[in-house]
């Protein structure tokens, strides 16, 4: 019984090692190459596993693909828990300068996330290519990790400047922000080059993230019913 059970945890151990493997390579190669330029031969063999393991493991290159996405975004949530915080701290105090708080706590966490973390850099450079020829994954990525992060960052625009609730454009206003922040990582050989810099020093990246935030929520209170 012993050997029968030391086996079984051999033999899932290998299998979650193989999984593992082949996550690893198809987030690299589908990042470089976008899904239909990734062969299952080049996934098996730089994963160095069978050929037949993609299919057994995922059943299909598309799914591995799917599974590929999901596990870069759930590597951003356990990296970065406190995004899941804000909304909930935000709404117990319920008053505007906590929610004001939040988005700039938001707005830092998620500039520091995608300029400094190399993990952050290749999730990016993955949703690029999903983004430049979209496949049905994009669908399920959106409704399960960031539709959820989208209406937290309007909850907090809504608390942060009442005067939103029930306007047609506040999903426009979570947009400009994110835009504001993810066009530090598209156009960051550009941004450098423009503010002569070398490289995103923490000092820099402070500066950035003080700037979004003091912009957008500068414009943000500014609002009355009668300028919407």
């Amino acid at each position: 019984m012993e050997t029968t059970t030391s086996l079984q945890t051999e033999q899932k151990a290998e299998e979650l090692g193989t999984k593992a493997r082949l996550l690893s390579v198809a987030e690299k190669l589908f990042a470089e190459r976008g899904l239909a330029a990734t062969s299952i031969r080049d996934l098996a063999r730089k994963a160095e596993v069978n050929i037949a393991a993609v299919n057994y493991y995922f059943g299909s290159k598309e799914n591995l693909y799917l599974e590929t996405l999901r596990h870069t975004f759930q590597k951003a949530i356990v990296s970065s828990p406190r995004f899941d915080q804000l909304l909930k701290e935000a709404q117990t105090t319920k008053t505007p300068q906590a929610a004001q708080q939040a988005i700039a706590e938001y707005i830092e966490l998620f500039i520091k996330l995608i300029l400094t973390s190399d993990e952050a850099r290749r999730h990016a450079c993955l949703m690029s290519r999903e983004m430049s020829d979209p496949t049905p994954a994009l669908d399920v990525v959106v409704a399960e990790f960031i539709l959820p992060k989208h209406k937290a960052l309007t909850a907090l625009i809504v608390q942060a400047q009442p005067a939103l609730t029930g306007s047609k454009d506040l999903p426009f206003y979570a947009l400009s922000i994110v835009s504001q922040c993810l066009h530090y990582h598209f156009a960051l050989p550009i941004i450098l080059k423009l503010l002569n810099k070398k490289e995103m020093t923490p000092e820099v990246i402070n500066q950035v993230a003080k700037h979004i935030a003091s912009f957008s929520l500068r414009a943000l209170t500014s609002l009355t019913p009668n300028n919407l």
